[in-house]
């Protein structure tokens, strides 16, 4: 499936230095002209994937507290992963742990600003399943046409490899997670020509189980087929791909469907997803390819109704950012267009001698740069030095219709850097991302554009 893969892989005692920043149209960011507001915030820290704990409560992990007049506090986390902590208003938190299931010297260093009131921060992975895979089959029904080249079984996206062929024929074999043996999950068969779907099938709600067979009673069903048309795109994007899934129980369960690409031609471009028909919760991705491949953007909407042929509203289309950079202390990029623009957040890993620090830092859409802090001296060994070195920087400027900054918090870390795959852990709700990377490319490993098959009389 054309560009499949490409959605699926694929993303801190001084003023903590975010620059200056306006109020958004939503309310959701403070200008640093504000008017503090004292609270309570409630930090959770839990494991990030790849760590044996992921997704689980992490103790004794640094959270400090850094007011507008510089004052500072530290507090540790419990053996729950929370604690709480005072902010005066204007406030900016830091959460710094060691990180040894992911290098023997590496750290996590995760920083928020702008915060004010009540507010519950959550830092850390949820849980994803190693794929170590089991098989099963499916005993499908003879196809009743000679394109068929191959087919396919799709199901929840933590679960089930749906980019695994099966050997055409009536009996599809297919791999899915050990960890989600024995869970019962909606699957669907797609028999497909030379990777383009070509007839469908539900195979209903299937207990995984491992060497264990499953055998539908439906027959072969047409593809509803699902045209967008890209007009008047930027002269900087150069490739479209779209994805379509359906959902699932949760949205890390979304069903993968159909992928295709397209190259843009004088600003315009179609890409046409086929499948079964659209229901309340489906979701389109479309990634666009801006510049120099190492900046895209990324519009993740949901679509309950379906349709035949449709135009990609360009006010989804999210700002433009360009490949940040990096000087001794801090991370720097520009932006256009960010009216809506409700999240900026910046990765880097940074090698300071003694550590390796994994840096995420948080703020308001409309920044233009981060400031590495200088930590408290418990934590010198995370401070920047003379012979500290820069590595690999991401900015993530992200649009929420549905939330603010203030109110994405309990979410932030925890799923923004799934957000970029169309499978895992998608927020409720329309979002566009623009983001860049440097020095390397966002995607390394995009398919080449593919023209659609003809398709003749079958329509």
């Amino acid at each position: 499936m054309r560009g499949l893969g490409l959605l699926l892989l694929t993303l801190s005692a001084c003023r903590f230095g975010f620059s200056d920043v306006t109020p958004s149209a939503d309310g959701g960011v403070m200008a640093d002209a504000e008017v503090a507001t004292p609270g309570t915030a409630r930090v959770t820290v839990l494991g990030e994937e790849g760590e044996t704990a992921a997704g689980q409560p992490i103790a004794g992990a640094y959270v400090i507290v850094i007011e507008p007049g510089g004052a500072t506090t530290t507090a540790q986390t419990l053996a729950s992963g929370t604690v709480s902590v005072s902010i005066a208003g204007s406030s900016e938190i830091h959460i710094a742990r060691p990180a040894p299931d992911l290098g023997a010297t590496r750290w996590l260093l995760y920083s928020f600003t702008h915060l004010n009131g009540d507010l519950d921060l959550t830092v850390g992975g949820r849980a994803v399943p190693v794929k170590t895979t089991a098989t099963m089959t499916a005993n499908l029904p003879a196809f009743t046409d000679m394109m068929i080249t191959d087919s396919r079984v799709r199901g929840p996206g933590q679960c089930v490899d749906s980019e695994q062929a099966a050997s055409v024929g009536t009996t599809a074999t297919f791999k899915f997670a050990t960890v989600c043996a024995g869970a019962t999950v909606p699957l669907y068969a797609q028999a497909l020509s030379s990777g383009d779907p070509w007839s469908w099938m539900p195979l209903g709600d299937v207990t995984l189980t491992s060497g264990g067979m499953t055998t539908p009673t439906s027959a072969w069903l047409d593809n509803e087929k699902y045209a967008i048309q890209y007009d008047g795109l930027p002269a900087s994007i150069t490739n479209v791909w779209g994805v379509f899934a359906l959902p699932g129980a949760t949205a890390a369960d979304a069903i993968v469907i159909d992928g295709d690409s397209s190259e843009v031609v004088s600003g315009a471009a179609q890409v046409v997803l086929d499948g079964p028909p659209i229901v309340p919760g489906s979701t389109f991705g479309t990634w666009f390819d801006d510049g120099n491949n190492a900046s895209g953007r990324l519009t993740i909407e949901h679509v309950d109704q379906p349709f035949g042929n449709r135009r990609f509203d360009l006010a989804l289309l999210g700002p433009s950012v360009t490949a940040p950079t990096t000087s001794i202390d801090r991370v720097q990029w520009t932006s256009e267009n960010l009216a809506g623009a409700d999240i900026v957040a910046v990765q880097a890993k940074l090698t300071l001698g003694s550590a390796d620090v994994t840096w995420s830092a948080y703020g308001p859409g409309s920044l233009t740069e981060v400031t590495y802090p200088k930590l408290p001296a418990s934590l010198a060994m995370l401070n920047l030095s003379s012979g500290s070195v820069w590595a690999g920087p991401t900015v993530q400027i992200v649009t929420l219709p549905d939330d603010s900054y203030t109110s994405a918090l309990p979410i932030l870390d925890r799923d923004l850097y799934w957000w970029s795959e169309i499978g895992a852990y998608l927020p409720a709700g329309t979002i566009s991302i623009a983001m860049a990377q440097q020095p390397t490319p966002l995607r390394t490993a995009r398919p080449p554009i593919v023209e659609r098959a003809v398709r003749g009389e079958r329509r």
